[in-house]
């Protein structure tokens, strides 16, 4: 590895290789869900501990059992791409590192050229939590064209499905293709805070902008999104009101998500009996996984079901120290 282009091929093959690997070993192909990256961490014997680190995002241990620190301190699509980038330096036998916040403000994929080491480990990391095919299946389960995933929101939302920060799915849509880089470098002029305000409206004022704010519709039947404690949930739901239809929502309710505000909009038409919008705004504080389902009955007949939505939310909050499952093979020792 001698040059810009070797770090970004070597880095971008590691991935296509252990994306192939995980494929082999586990007989499925992808999905559209969120990679883990700290359950393959795990699988690869590789140690792997939270902690809080100051100023520091995380670290790659080249010891005869490797080890990766990543930082408690930081929101989960950030925990995501340092231990994705420590992984890439484990795959790719870098010896020890450690890393700051240059992480988030550097891109392999630019013009700008740094540590070759680095940029490898970067690309890596990119590639491995933003493949080109489970960036196509998300777009064409949510029915995203190539002009839809040119606008902010689309883009904020698939970062979202992906575990990964808006910033740096911008720029990794420019590698694969599917933007051109000013079209890229206009989107990170759009705030990510007020692509949350405008979905979230004006009824709801979070205690701060740290959260993520999901848009749920019917295209995510089915789907398995990893979240944080205290995102917001926005569900947009077409409701045939007029025929007697009504959404229900005790399950997601005793589910734990806390139904902040219900509303109806007029998105379907204004004549008498035109389908309505309906608008769930949910918060869930759970540190577990949970389901939010919803069904459309009549109120007099629950069996007469006319659509259906479930959505399998878990929730991610590493706490300091091993992983459960290093605990457990240290008490097993």
């Amino acid at each position: 590895m001698t040059t810009y282009r070797d770090a970004v091929l070597e880095g971008t093959l590691e991935a296509e290789q252990l994306h192939a690997d995980i494929a082999a070993a586990t007989g499925s192909v992808m999905g559209t869900g969120a990679i883990d990256v700290f359950n393959l961490i795990e699988e690869r014997n590789i140690l792997l501990v939270f902690q809080k680190l100051g100023g520091l995002l995380g670290a790659f241990l080249n010891l005869e059992r490797p080890g990766i620190l990543v930082t408690t301190e930081r929101t989960l699509a950030i925990q995501r791409f340092t231990a994705a980038h420590e992984l890439g330096h484990a795959v790719l036998k870098h010896s020890a590192s450690v890393d700051d916040d240059s992480i988030l403000s550097r891109s392999p994929f630019g013009r700008s050229h740094y540590d070759l080491k680095e940029m490898a480990a970067d690309t890596f990391a990119a590639m491995f939590l933003m493949p080109e095919t489970l960036i196509n299946a998300i777009a064409e389960k949510q029915k995203w064209n190539e002009h839809s995933i040119r606008r902010p929101e689309v883009v904020y939302q698939m970062s979202l499905r992906l575990g990964v920060s808006y910033e740096a799915l911008a720029r990794t849509l420019v590698r694969h293709g599917i933007l051109a880089r000013n079209e890229s470098v206009e989107l990170l002029r759009s705030p990510v805070k007020s692509l949350k305000q405008r979905l979230l409206g004006d009824s709801v004022v979070p205690p701060n902008w740290y959260c993520n704010v999901w848009d749920l519709t019917e295209n995510d039947m089915g789907s398995s999104l990893t979240a944080e404690p205290n995102d917001y949930f926005v569900v947009r739901l077409r409701e045939m009101a007029g025929a007697g239809y009504l959404w229900n929502i005790d399950q997601a309710r005793e589910a734990g998500f806390h139904i902040i505000s219900d509303r109806r909009n007029l998105a379907y038409g204004i004549g008498i009996g035109s389908d309505v919008e309906r608008v769930f705004t949910a918060q869930t504080k759970m540190s577990k996984s949970s389901v939010f389902t919803a069904i459309q009955v009549r109120p007099y007949d629950a069996s007469d079901i006319a659509a259906s939505l479930r959505v399998d939310v878990h929730v991610n909050k590493a706490e300091i120290g091993f992983t459960p499952r290093h605990r457990m093979e240290a008490l097993a020792a």
